[in-house]
């Protein structure tokens, strides 16, 4: 009998907690994939390829985020359990009423949760392996390689799920277990009465309260906006405050709402006010603390989602930065690159390619031109670097082109050809600039080089591999005749490609030629004894360096950590809105009472139903306008933070456009999450609660 009356309860409970049901699915399918990331092979070669770390930093991500994945899930788990075992209390009460022993109820809850567990760990698992290849088929596109359908089932993935949410589900039914042994038939009659009284209930104390929980809103803001203190000590007070400030907010706004709209008779006896603020003030007082906790929660999803967000832009301006798919330098000489066309043209791919040679004249004119520039970038965003921190040993004199090979790759990146005269030079230079080198020669006018006087016909800024050095020079370079570069001394030489190659091919050809090298970006400098560092050691200057699109992509840390964070903001942010419709929909019995009596009362359905739905929509809203005004400060701080340390020089000019767009990208998915869950949640409760509006001839409706 228990085992039958075990299935029929977890049916019903799969119908009545359905959101639960749902989302739990959808946990374990994102945990599966996530977890996947770390036994698939694919990505794990890539990552061993691009860093030195041999994909070290993507595993310990992802044990990271697993990990704290575990403990949000085991306590969304064992809430809800808790909150289901509330809510069935008085069912429970009557088994035992009838004779049922206490231990036998404990095993009939227990025996359906396991049922409802184990139908969504395996359903989980199924939908995962789909979730999975969108996921790996995000990161190999982000490394810059070519991904291949294969709906492969990862066992060990699949193992390490399995033992984390099994634990997840011992450890939240162990809970409740010891709940319903020590529960007496009067505790489970009552269970469900218990009721959360607002921890603040002196209305001039809890209007103080809400005044300084703005305070400390605005006091959070400015120290993640300016970081006066430094030290990370502005990040921890400023986290501190804001926490503060939405339990601050949350704790004082029942008396601040009865203060100014309480005691406004005109408004609060129009239309459907009253009802709609006792519905507010009766669920805050009743949720104010869990309220408080998911503002808390979702602000810092937040937070996590506009980082992603704008580490994911920065990370494609640093790849637009890099204009050719293959960069190779060979430095000090003139160099015959034939052997790298020669492995291309075997394998088979397509490309335009060039080779050249880049000067010096041992002059520095422009480049102090470029460092007070760039002194006054680095003031204003704070940073103790200086414009000479950043100049490479191989790129600190001004760096010159013959004109017919800078004609050569403006072909190969589509741009129209520019004219030049014989006694005349072109500045190439990056965007933030040319304001500064247009005034130059407009004062100046000419440069001269080996007694050739040449005039200035022009500065050009279009995108030519020129940030983080070792391309067609640090920032600008200078655009002469050939002739001019007679009796010049080389800097290096250069082979640039364009072709559809993909990381993964290139990293065999570093693996079959031997004196080449990929060039990451995240290796230490090396100190030279010029004053000058360099990340290419002096050990292997005779070696060839290889870069480009996919290399700068796949070589920084921030790539890898992209995911995670996002994957762990979508997890927050499911399990708080989730947290909100929940408690709505299961307030059903107290509620239906009130609306019931409105229709006693002969009010018209429809502004019944619009009473509803303002209740709902505003429980709904309120947790929102701290995570959209709190979280949206954070994420333009943050994101401006980023904007500007992430490059050393100004690549992207306009950074509050930057902030304000990840901002904007941040407060639409939240709102539509938000949006979605409340519609469906409305559509659920106008169903239970109005029964979709149906009455009898006398205007009651149907299920009374």
């Amino acid at each position: 009998m228990l085992k039958r009356l075990s299935l029929r309860n977890a049916r019903r409970q799969l119908t009545e907690y359905s959101l639960f049901v749902v989302t739990i699915i959808t946990c374990v399918s994102l945990m599966y994939a996530y977890n996947s990331l770390i036994f698939s092979e694919n990505v794990i070669s890539l990552m061993s390829a691009a860093s030195r770390s041999g994909g070290d930093f993507l595993i310990l991500m992802v044990g990271l985020i697993t990990l704290f994945i575990i403990l949000i899930l085991g306590w969304f788990v064992s809430y809800m359990l808790i909150f289901m075992l509330r809510k069935r209390s008085e069912e429970l009460a009557i088994y035992m009423f009838l004779g049922l022993e206490r231990k036998q109820i404990t095993d009939l809850f227990i025996i359906e949760n396991l049922i409802i567990g184990i139908s969504s760990l395996f359903i989980g698992l199924f939908l995962g392996i789909f979730v999975s290849e969108i996921l790996e088929a995000i990161v190999v596109n982000m490394l810059n390689s070519s991904y291949h359908l294969s709906f492969d089932f990862s066992t060990p993935g699949a193992g390490l799920t399995f033992v984390c949410f099994v634990f997840i589900y011992i450890v939240a039914l162990r809970i409740c277990n010891k709940k319903l042994k020590k529960s007496e038939l009067i505790d489970l009659i009552h269970y469900n009465q218990t009721v959360q009284h607002t921890y603040i209930r002196n209305s001039v104390f809890g209007v103080l309260i809400f005044v300084l929980s703005m305070v400390a809103g605005l006091l959070s803001l400015y120290l993640f906006t300016y970081l006066p203190l430094g030290y990370g000590y502005d990040i921890l007070i400023g986290t501190v405050l804001t926490i503060l400030c939405l339990f601050g907010l949350f704790g004082g706004i029942v008396p601040a709402v009865t203060l100014f709209f309480g005691k406004n008779i005109h408004w609060k006896y129009s239309k459907t006010h009253l009802f709609v603020l006792k519905e507010f003030i009766s669920k805050i007082n009743h949720r104010s603390i869990l309220l408080s906790a998911i503002a808390t929660v979702m602000t810092f999803s937040a937070v996590l989602l506009g980082l992603g967000i704008s580490m994911s832009f920065l990370i494609n301006e640093a790849v637009s930065q890099e204009t050719f798919d293959i960069v190779i330098l060979h430095l000090n000489e003139t160099y015959d690159f034939s052997e790298y066309t020669e492995y291309l043209d075997n394998k088979g791919y397509t490309y335009a390619s060039h080779s050249y040679t880049l000067y010096q004249n041992r002059d520095r004119s422009l480049q102090a031109i470029r460092n007070t520039v760039l002194a006054s970038h680095l003031e204003n965003s704070g940073s103790e670097l200086s414009p000479e921190d950043y100049i490479f040993s191989e790129n600190q004199f001004d760096m010159y082109i013959g004109y017919s090979d800078y004609l050569a790759i403006r072909e190969i990146l589509g741009l129209a050809p520019v004219e030049l005269a014989s006694n005349s030079f072109l500045i190439h230079c990056m965007p933030y600039l040319e304001d500064s080198y247009k005034n130059y020669m407009n004062a100046e006018g000419e440069l001269t080089i080996n007694d050739s006087v040449l005039q200035c016909a022009g500065v050009m800024t279009e995108p030519l591999n020129q940030y983080n050095g070792y391309g067609n020079g640090q920032e600008y370079l200078v655009v002469v005749p050939d002739e001019v570069l007679t009796n010049l001394e080389i800097a290096y030489s250069l082979f640039v490609a364009n072709s559809p190659i993909d990381f993964e091919r290139l990293s065999e050809m570093v693996a079959e030629i031997d004196h080449v090298q990929l060039m990451a970006r995240d290796e230490s400098r090396y100190s030279y004894d010029d004053g000058y560092s360099s990340i290419i050691n002096r050990e292997f200057r005779d070696q060839d360096f290889i870069s480009g699109k996919s290399v700068t992509l796949s070589s920084g840390p921030e790539v890898t950590s992209t995911i995670p964070i996002m994957y762990l903001s979508f997890i927050l942010t499911i399990i708080g809105v989730v947290v909100i419709a929940i408690q709505l929909l299961h307030e059903n019995a107290e509620q239906r009472d009130r609306y019931d009596m409105l229709y006693v009362l002969g009010m018209d359905s429809s502004k019944i139903k619009k009473s509803l739905r303002q209740s709902t929509y505003t429980y709904f809203i309120l947790p929102l306008i701290p995570t959209l005004l709190l979280g949206g400060a954070i994420v333009y701080c943050v994101a401006l933070a980023a904007c500007s340390q992430y490059f050393y020089v100004p690549v992207i000019e306009d950074g509050q456009s930057f902030a304000l767009t990840s901002v904007a990208i941040v407060s639409a998915i939240m709102i539509v999450v938000y949006a979605i869950y409340a519609f469906v949640c409305y559509s659920m409760l106008k169903r239970t609660l109005l029964n979709n509006g149906k009455v009898d001839k006398s205007g009651i409706p149907l299920h009374c």
